[in-house]
């Protein structure tokens, strides 16, 4: 089978009644261990969701889902029955199309549960603060280099910005229609973060993510050289040992972007810091301008 193909096992056909949540018997608070992360799991629960989304009386034809996927209504239909586990490329293709929706219940299994639209108190909306700084950071080098009159700054490319925050390649940074989400665009992305992590300081090894996966290490190998893009299964596996960063790549696809959040014991260090600048600033702007208002006013006739 290639390895960008679906895995397709045994599995009963008969459609039990719609749910909106996934039972969390027998699943931890820190979500399942990656091993228990197998293709019938996946499938069990991606099939639950789409059972509530698509076919007759749901929010979504086989026919209006097929054609913006270019996924054929037998796959489909083999998905929503719970026989075939896609790979990953298929999968983006849905949530693309489909809307975050599609993955509640594949991501409980990392441990998330879905979000409420509040952050806890503690935390803080750090791309807030970097907008704000960005903004403060611009006009200040404005102000410092001054374009003669009559001329306009430089526009930032913003393909460029968004890849320096994500810490990834500019024409990864670029969202793509579901159409073009293909497994050589997964694998290569994959291949990227992948060795990303692998050279970080104190990275894991390939040997170690095979150990902790149970993938062997010639697919991971293979994952890494971007030759591969993998099932839903090995790839929640991946992102339960690796955490979050390995899907860095596959958010900016979406049209997604990173979310960081900082607890206040580590931001309001910071934050206090950042002020008593700005607060130096403002003090030293005010007395720039008291003393050009006296020398403008000693000027006068």
């Amino acid at each position: 089978m290639s390895s960008f193909a679906d895995t397709v096992h045994e599995a009963p056909v008969a459609w039990p009644p719609p749910k909106r949540l996934k039972p969390m018997a027998g699943l931890s608070p820190d979500g399942m261990a990656p091993r228990a992360i197998t293709p019938a799991e996946v499938t069990e629960r991606l099939s639950s969701r789409l059972r509530d989304l698509v076919g007759p009386g749901r929010r979504w034809s086989y026919a209006e889902i097929s054609a913006r996927t270019l996924i054929d209504i037998r796959t489909l239909k083999a998905y929503v029955r719970g026989t075939a586990c896609p790979n990953l490329a298929k999968y983006k293709r849905l949530v693309v199309v489909m809307g975050p929706e599609v993955a509640m219940d594949l991501n409980r299994m990392l441990g998330w549960t879905p979000r409420i639209g509040n952050d806890p108190p503690e935390a803080l909306d750090l791309n807030a603060l970097e907008t704000a700084l960005l903004r403060a950071d611009q006009a200040l080098t404005q102000l410092h280099r001054s374009p003669p009159r009559g001329s306009k700054p430089a526009t930032p490319q913003s393909g460029l910005a968004a890849a320096r925050a994500a810490d990834t390649l500019p024409e990864f940074a670029q969202s793509l229609h579901a159409q073009d989400i293909t497994p050589t665009a997964i694998a290569a992305r994959l291949s990227y973060r992948l060795k990303r992590m692998l050279n970080a300081d104190g990275g894991r090894s390939i040997s170690d993510i095979a150990e902790a996966t149970g993938i062997s290490r010639g697919v991971i190998e293979a994952y890494v050289a971007g030759t591969a893009c993998p099932n839903l299964a090995r790839y929640f596996r991946l992102e339960r040992v690796l955490g979050q960063e390995l899907g860095i790549e596959f958010a900016l696809m979406l049209g997604w972007t990173p979310r960081f959040h900082a607890t206040r014991d580590i931001a309001d260090p910071v934050i206090a810091d950042l002020h008593d600048r700005v607060r130096a600033c403002l003090h030293t702007l005010a007395r720039i301008k008291d003393a050009g208002e006296g020398s403008s006013l000693s000027g006068r006739p």
